[in-house]
């Protein structure tokens, strides 16, 4: 998709389907770091409720802001499984419980040069704890994002194209789509 000159919104949003699509009951998003590197806003989330997009579009980060603005101000992964109890879901729990979501993983995306560039972000689509072994881990480490709380980044280039891949079905697809 890089190469045929997709545009950046395309090639996200590929990229969170064919999350969905290989981790079955997971809805995927991808937030994108403003200009003014305090706010995230709307990269894809195919599949997540629109008003629900709307509302968390232009979310300031901070020390306690779900899971994504969170992770992007730790500039490490943040992990609720609970957002019903989790206190980082304080201000946005009663929205995330109206559109059903229960849980959420959040993973800084790195630039090249180390700078939080963005999040991804997966949740399942009925209540369930999100364990490490879980299936839905598995978007994070084949996007080589990892799954413990150190950093271990997506490095991007351009248009996501030096993403770090690793092996496995899901890789061939990913590379598809870049």
């Amino acid at each position: 998709m890089v190469a045929k000159g997709d545009s950046l919104a395309e090639i996200l949003e590929r990229l969170c389907l064919l999350v969905e699509e290989q981790s079955a009951g997971v809805l995927a998003s991808i937030l994108l770091m403003d200009p003014n590197g305090k706010q995230l806003r709307h990269g894809a989330a195919p599949n997540l409720p629109k008003t629900y997009t709307e509302a968390i579009d232009g979310a300031f980060i901070g020390p306690s802001v779900g899971s994504c603005g969170t992770a992007a101000y730790r500039a490490q992964q943040v992990i609720v499984s609970d957002i019903t109890t989790n206190p980082l879901w304080t201000d946005f729990r009663e929205l995330a419980l109206v559109h059903s979501l229960r849980a959420c993983w959040s993973t800084p995306i790195f630039s090249s040069e180390g700078k939080v560039i963005g999040t991804f972000a997966d949740g399942p689509t009925r209540e369930r704890s999100l364990s490490r072994g879980s299936t839905a881990a598995q978007p994070h480490r084949e996007l080589g994002m990892g799954t413990g709380h150190g950093r271990n980044p997506v490095l991007v280039r351009g248009s996501l194209s030096g993403a770090r891949f690793r092996s496995g079905r899901r890789t061939a697809a990913i590379r598809k789509i870049l």
